[in-house]
Order: C-alpha cells, then structure tokens, then sequence
C-alpha cells in the first residue's frame, strides 16, 4: 500500500471500546503500535457506536461485536471510484495483519447483496467478510 493511501486509512482506524471481565487497563485499549506502526492511542478512549451491520444473507450483528478489537472501519460503495480502488489494498492489509487488525468494509449499495458478492468476485477480495447496510 502507498504511503499516500496509508495515512487516510489510518484515520478510519477506531479503538472499539467495552471491558470485558478479564480486562484491566493494562492492557485496554489493545495496543496496535511499534517500529511499523506509530499510531497514537485517544485517551479516554470514546466508544464507537453500536450500529447494526449485516452479512449478505441478512444475518445481524453489531460493532460490539469488536469489542477491545483494534478495527479500521471502513464505509463504501461499488459505485465510489475511490473505494473501488482501495478495497484489493483492504483486503490485503486483512491478509497480511489477520486477527491483529479488524478490517471491516461495510457496504453503502443500498441493501443489493447481489452487487457486493459479483463486485467480490470480480475483484478477488477474499480476505474481508462482505458486510452491509441495507438502509
């Protein structure tokens, strides 16, 4: 990924937040930071919403459900030109980091699966989950 597409994506970056039992401020908020990686964390850190997501199939779930994740949240659509183009270096940064960096692309094509899975396949994403949001 260049340098000049990396530092917009790190502003989508987010720090889900939510202890769970077992989680002291030690080690909350999880760190994603080193030689390689020099971001900063917020403190306090502020929750993200809880907004609905759903799975291609109509499955629901919520952003809690990335609780104390590092996540780069990313809203798009097949139809932004932009999006197009950074969704294969999305989907590589989801190879790459794996379960270290949460990478959650979630569809704007107003509630069309059938675009996401061809624009998927079309593309060779094979990395990222096909999220939506059907309103």
């Amino acid at each position: 990924m260049t340098k000049s597409l990396f530092w917009p994506l790190f502003a989508l970056l987010i720090i889900l937040t939510g202890a769970a039992k077992a989680t002291t401020l030690e080690n909350y908020p999880p760190s994603f930071q080193g030689a390689n990686r020099p971001f900063t964390l917020l403190s306090p850190v502020d929750p993200a919403p809880s907004a609905t997501i759903y799975t291609l199939s109509g499955g629901v779930t919520t952003l809690k459900r990335f609780v104390g994740k590092v996540v780069l949240l990313n809203l798009w659509a097949t139809w932004c030109a932009p999006c197009v183009k950074e969704m294969p270096q999305l989907d590589q940064m989801a190879a790459d980091y794996g379960e270290e960096l949460n990478v959650v692309t979630v569809s704007q094509d107003m509630g069309d699966p059938a675009k996401i899975t061809a624009f998927f396949k079309k593309n060779d994403i094979n990395s990222l989950p096909p999220w939506i949001d059907p309103q």
